[in-house]
C-alpha cells in the first residue's frame, strides 16, 4: 500500500487487512471479525458497522 503524505500510523491508527488482501488504515480499536464500512474509490475508512 502507498501511504501519501497526510497518512500517519501513529498509536491511533493501525494497518487493517481485509478479506480480499486489501490493505488500509483504521483506528486501533478495530478487532479481527468486525464489519466496517470503506470507501472504495480511495480505500480509506469510514465507521465500524454493527450487525
Amino acid at each position: 500500500m502507498k501511504i501519501r503524505k497526510g497518512y500517519t500510523i501513529n498509536n491511533n491508527n493501525k494497518i487493517v487487512v481485509l478479506e480480499t488482501g486489501t490493505r488500509l488504515l483504521g483506528p486501533s480499536f478495530i478487532k479481527t471479525g468486525e464489519f466496517l464500512k470503506i470507501n472504495t474509490k480511495n480505500r480509506s475508512y469510514i465507521e465500524r458497522v454493527r450487525k
